[in-house]
């Protein structure tokens, strides 16, 4: 048995076809709204000083203003990670945590870095307590 197709049947299959191939970049696209990658903030201990990177890039003049201009432009419910050096002073992730409430993002995670290991973890905070030599343990 032999199926012949003919230019008649095969012409609007073909449109169909070019229509939808041209329409799925569309399709595609639309459905990874929202994934955009995440902001990434590095604090790195250079010479005894600390040094932040966004996105690869040397944040200059100086942080806050470099969120700030990120935050207009990507939006600030842009997701942000935050690579903290674990050489650096641990009151250092409360001034990035400041800075970036400063600057309006919320969707923050924190991790804290050994290059020389090649390892991070994550850093969680929990509720803020009153200051206490026997704190709670719950």
């Amino acid at each position: 048995m032999q199926t012949r197709i003919s230019l008649k049947t095969l012409g609007p299959f073909a449109v169909i076809l070019f229509a939808y191939l041209a329409g799925a970049p569309n399709v595609l696209s639309q459905g990874e709204k929202g994934h955009d990658p995440p902001l990434i903030i590095l604090a790195e201990m250079r010479n005894h000083k600390i040094s932040y990177k966004v996105d690869g890039k040397e944040a200059l003049p100086d942080l806050l203003r470099v969120l700030n201009v990120v935050g207009e432009k990507r939006g600030h419910d842009t997701k942000v990670i935050v690579l903290v050096d674990s050489r650096a002073p641990i009151a250092e992730i409360g001034n990035l945590e400041g800075t970036l409430g400063k600057a309006e993002f919320s969707k923050t995670r924190f991790f804290v870095f050994n290059k020389d290991a090649n390892v991070m973890s994550m850093v969680e905070f929990g509720r803020t307590i009153p200051f206490s030599t026997h704190p709670t343990w719950d």
